[in-house]
């Protein structure tokens, strides 16, 4: 499929390695470019997705947005794919924020989490940001986890001017289906397309295994991951709506 428009969207379901940057940095590269190649502009990855859902491992592996070891995504957006990954991001405080770096073929952008909830609370500070980012012809809102289960947050978003709404997560199995629940009533409540980035596999010690999906602008399940595999999911605007479709990553 060719690259140049690229109006596609993708849901980038991993694996990470605990706290090792560099890593996980080589493995987003990969899966990104494979996104784009499928004809993707815009791909979102799980919540903390450089350095796994740790939290005892914040403070250790925080970085700034301007981050050397964020060079090859930097490199890789500039040919045409937006790509959102998770990372703590250090603040003027002792705690890190929860943040998604956007990274555009223009610039970078950083959304920090707003709804914190558990032990997050005491690991991170909460930001207070709307963070939309333009790609093709729409207008994505980006959100974290438990911000999905806050109708300030979708409220917010849809005001800005949203028509999709990204979210990466780490989401225990036995949570996954309030969660699909949730991404589905968005969807049909705001007329959002509404994609969710969860690991293929445990992190943090919680049992995570997938349930990645794309719902359409009627709150209608247009694709799952498989459970415990890594996988892209893939979802292009059409004149008959939304189609997508899922390949192995």
């Amino acid at each position: 499929m060719s690259t140049s428009g690229a109006t596609g969207f993708a849901v980038a379901q991993i694996a990470a390695v605990a706290g090792n940057l560099t890593q996980n940095v080589a493995r987003h590269v990969e899966v990104a470019r494979a996104a784009r190649q499928h004809g993707a502009g815009f791909v979102v990855f799980p919540e903390l997705s450089l350095t796994g859902y740790e939290p005892d491992l914040a403070r250790e592996t925080a970085i700034t947005p301007d981050s050397s070891v964020i060079q090859p995504l930097v490199d890789l957006a500039r040919q045409g794919i937006t790509i959102v990954a998770g990372a703590p991001i250090r603040s003027t405080t002792a705690k890190p924020f929860l943040a998604a770096l956007i990274i555009t073929p223009r610039d970078l952008q950083v959304y920090n989490k707003r709804f914190l909830h558990g032990e997050e609370n005491d690991v991170f500070c909460p930001g207070s940001d709307v963070v939309l980012t333009p790609v093709a012809t729409q207008q994505v809102g980006i959100a974290i986890c438990a911000d999905i289960h806050e109708p300030q947050h979708d409220q917010d978003i849809a005001q800005a001017g949203a028509t999709v709404y990204a979210a990466g997560v780490a989401i225990k199995q036995q949570s996954l289906p309030r969660a699909h629940d949730e991404m589905s009533r968005l969807s049909a409540r705001h007329g959002f397309v509404t994609l969710l980035a969860n690991y293929s596999a445990p992190s943090g010690g919680y049992d995570i295994r997938g349930g990645s999906g794309i719902w359409n602008s009627r709150g209608e399940c247009l694709q799952l991951a498989a459970d415990s595999r890594e996988q892209l999911l893939l979802a292009t605007p059409g004149q008959n709506g939304w189609t997508a479709q899922r390949v192995d990553a």
